[in-house]
Parts: C-alpha cells; sequence; structure tokens
C-alpha cells in the first residue's frame, strides 16, 4: 500500500503510507498538513493518491487555514 500527497503540479508533497498489509488489514492515516520535511504546506488544492493490490485512486483535498 502506497498513500501519496501531492500538489497540482505533480511533485510528491509527502508519502503518508509505503508498506505491506495484509488482505484483511484496514488502516486509518491522517495527514497534518505537512510536507516531508514537517513544514506546513501553503493552502491550496493537493490530490492525494492511494495505491494498493494493483490498483490506483486519486482524490483532491483543500487545504483551508
Amino acid at each position: 500500500v502506497r498513500l501519496q500527497v501531492f500538489d497540482v503540479s505533480g511533485s510528491v508533497v509527502r508519502t503518508l503510507v509505503d508498506e505491506e498489509f495484509g488482505a484483511e488489514s484496514t488502516a486509518q492515516v491522517v495527514w497534518d498538513g505537512r510536507d516531508g520535511e514537517g513544514r506546513e504546506v501553503p493552502e491550496g488544492v493537493y490530490l492525494y493518491q492511494l495505491q494498493a493490490a494493483g490498483t490506483s485512486m486519486s482524490r483532491k483535498v483543500l487545504i483551508v487555514r
């Protein structure tokens, strides 16, 4: 399972999960609005992408402070 956050230009902002899980596993992940260096990201639109079991899905998220 890989869960990554991207900015609108397609650059990886942060990788939240990159590990194997069992077929019956569940997980909850909370993004704190920080990049991989621990800095708060600016307000705006970001994309998150979840890849698991050979499939992928992406959704938008809006950061407003």
